[in-house]
């Protein structure tokens, strides 16, 4: 079980993969950024795959982008692609059971939209983005829509109906607003990154997700402070030897 900030708990089944934050045991410096290929979507889809409806907005669709202009958004209206399931999963690495089991809720996956990627990144990098989770469903256990990120093949939830909610300015009824997700990479290697949004159990109401910002942060361990080499202890002057003392001297001879 995890938790969301700004949402409630909800526990996933399958492929968990821990949160850690940017924050570290130890000091660390974020000496780089390592920019994944148009990961603010500052030029439509370019470096991206996508899967189902995908679209490059900006804040005229309700929500204002958290970096640069644009954002990704995807959602589950699909009239002509439904039931793509069994897409979803492939594009996800996934089998059907194990997308199903990503929700909390007892409802098989219906239909979803999703975009992938890929990066490069050494044991310790942090991967970023800000997602906010947009639907006109409502709380149910079998018609549970959720978003989700998948880190090659191990996937996560990021929220679901169950989410804090508020009105939305986008053409859904709801959203949970911008919430930054963050995962620490364990071992070095190149990565697939995949983000979507899935509808639960029938088509009659839609879910979608924004997706901005995406980003991977390298931080360098700082040295530690420089130790000062210890001195050699102040001298202490040799005892010198006392005064001589004159000896004697014979009295004077008495004629």
């Amino acid at each position: 079980m995890f938790h969301l900030k700004n949402h409630k708990c909800f526990s996933l089944r399958t492929g968990i993969v821990s949160l850690i934050g940017v924050a570290s045991l130890f000091d660390t410096n974020p000496a780089s950024a390592i920019i994944i290929t148009n990961g603010s979507f500052e030029n439509n889809f370019t470096g991206w795959e996508t899967l189902g409806s995908a679209s490059v907005r900006t804040a005229g669709f309700g929500s204002k982008p958290t970096d640069g202009s644009f954002y990704a958004q995807l959602d589950t209206f699909l009239p002509q692609e439904q039931e793509n399931f069994m897409e979803l999963a492939d594009f996800l690495e996934l089998n059907i059971t194990a997308l199903d089991n990503l929700g909390t809720g007892k409802g098989e996956v219906f239909e979803g939209s999703a975009i992938r990627t890929s990066f490069t990144a050494e044991a310790g990098d942090v991967i970023n983005f800000d997602y906010n989770f947009l639907t006109d469903d409502f709380g149910s256990e079998y018609f549970n829509d959720f978003a989700f990120v998948g880190i090659s093949g191990q996937v996560n939830g990021l929220a679901d109906t169950f989410s804090v909610l508020a009105d939305s300015m986008t053409p859904f009824v709801n959203e949970t607003g911008f919430s930054t997700y963050s995962q620490t990479i364990v071992g070095s290697g190149t990565y697939t990154l995949t983000i979507g949004v899935t509808d639960v159990g029938d088509g009659a109401f839609d879910s979608g997700v924004i997706i901005d910002n995406v980003n991977v942060v390298r931080l360098e361990p700082t040295d530690p402070p420089s130790v000062p080499k210890p001195t050699d202890p102040p001298s202490v002057p040799k005892p010198t030897d006392p005064p001589s003392v004159p000896k004697p001297t014979d009295p004077p001879s008495v004629p």
